[in-house]
């Protein structure tokens, strides 16, 4: 069965088209579909709840009464545990999952419950609060880092061409992860560790996903001299993504986003996927 992530805006959507879980349901089960679910769709969902408003906060607690309707469901793993995986898989050969199993599965299905119920207590909040911190941190670090390393870059106009001839660019990405995950690991291991992501990148796709973002952000910024938060976590879905076969978004710019970074992601817009009868 092919797997499918959608970007948050597809559960505001169904919730304001009012389409019910079970037609949703129906779509996955024709097309033969499983569902999966990050906890950055959670975390932008029960942002509902941050500003306090009534309104909001309903929108949120019908956003996770779908997804609770949608069950069984797939739960990824967070990026940066995926991507300790995919390096024990590449140096000790170790086998894994991406997807929650046992008691991280259960303890997902439990915050969706509570989100469902409107239940929003001090777990909740933390969550919410910790994650809106990384955001602004995750902005004002790359674009310092852009800003005192853009020197380095070979500029085209295109983001395929870019890729290509900052393909040494790439390298050095892949062994800044090694070097992150892996402390006991020499610089001369991290470089060989690193072409074979890239060498073998069909069985690394978070890495190579990571790797592509990085530099999408970089020549994002070379291009237009800005960055948004919108912009961070539309690439932050597309790495998730990096363990489906087929992405749906509402949002323009995320959908040629995806075209720019999974080529060989079946990518549509809501509409296409809709489809209810």
């Amino acid at each position: 069965m092919k797997k499918i992530y959608f970007d948050s805006n597809i559960y505001a959507e169904i919730v304001r088209r009012d389409i019910k879980y079970n037609q949703i349901k129906d779509i996955l089960s024709r097309r033969k579909l499983r569902l999966i679910i990050s906890s950055l769709n959670v975390f932008e969902i029960a942002s509902c709840w941050k500003s306090g408003d009534l309104s909001n906060i309903e929108q949120g607690i019908k956003r996770f009464k779908l997804i609770k309707g949608l069950f069984p469901c797939r739960f990824l793993n967070t990026i940066p545990k995926i991507l300790l995986m995919e390096l024990d898989n590449l140096i000790n050969d170790v086998s894994f999952s991406p997807f929650c199993e046992n008691q991280e599965k259960a303890d997902f299905e439990r915050e969706i419950d509570k989100f469902s119920n409107g239940i929003y207590d001090d777990k909740a909040k933390k969550f919410i609060e910790n994650r809106w911190a990384e955001k602004s941190n995750d902005i004002q670090s790359k674009i310092s880092e852009l800003t005192k390393n853009k020197g380095q870059f070979k500029y085209t106009n295109e983001f395929k061409g870019f890729l290509v001839k900052n393909r040494y660019l790439q390298k050095l990405i892949a062994e800044g992860i090694v070097a992150e995950r892996v402390r006991d690991i020499s610089n001369k291991d991290r470089r060989k560790i690193a072409e074979k992501i890239l060498s073998k990148s069909r069985r690394f796709p978070m890495i190579v996903s990571v790797i592509k973002a990085n530099l999408f952000l970089d020549y994002r910024v070379l291009k237009f001299g800005n960055l948004s938060h919108d912009t961070l976590d539309d690439l932050k879905h597309l790495i998730n993504a990096s363990y489906a076969d087929m992405f749906v978004t509402g949002d323009n710019k995320l959908f040629d986003y995806s075209k720019e970074l999974h080529p060989n992601l079946e990518t549509l817009f809501q509409d296409d996927f809709l489809e209810v009868r």
